[in-house]
């Protein structure tokens, strides 16, 4: 694989998804150290914004959901952002079955 270039299956446990890399070893709690550039698409614009339902999708699937008051640290193309749980619910969609509001900050919290 070349340098720069991203796994594109993640498997926890025996769950797997396309779209997501790991970046570090180790994984678990409200740090998730997967890269989700696959996920957020190619349009992506870094800074503060709404999580796309795809990326809410991809860390229900993984577990790693934000709660309120704990946020996720996550990357998104080798940035870090933390995902915070917004008030509360949007439309139901198929990746997003419970309609969360997420926002995405640049940087992570705690860290």
């Amino acid at each position: 694989m070349k340098p720069g270039h991203h796994r594109l299956e993640l498997e926890v446990s025996t769950l797997s998804f396309a779209g997501a890399s790991k970046s570090r070893s180790d994984f678990g709690g409200r740090w998730s150290m997967w890269d989700f550039g696959r996920v957020v698409g190619g349009g992506w614009d870094h800074g503060l914004q709404p999580a796309p339902d795809a990326l809410i999708g991809a860390l229900s699937r993984i577990g790693v959901l934000p709660r309120p008051f704990q946020p996720t640290n996550l990357y998104i193309r080798a940035r870090p952002y933390t995902a915070q749980l917004g008030a509360g619910r949007g439309e139901a969609t198929p990746n997003n079955s419970l309609g969360l509001i997420m926002t995405l900050v640049a940087g992570f919290e705690g860290g």
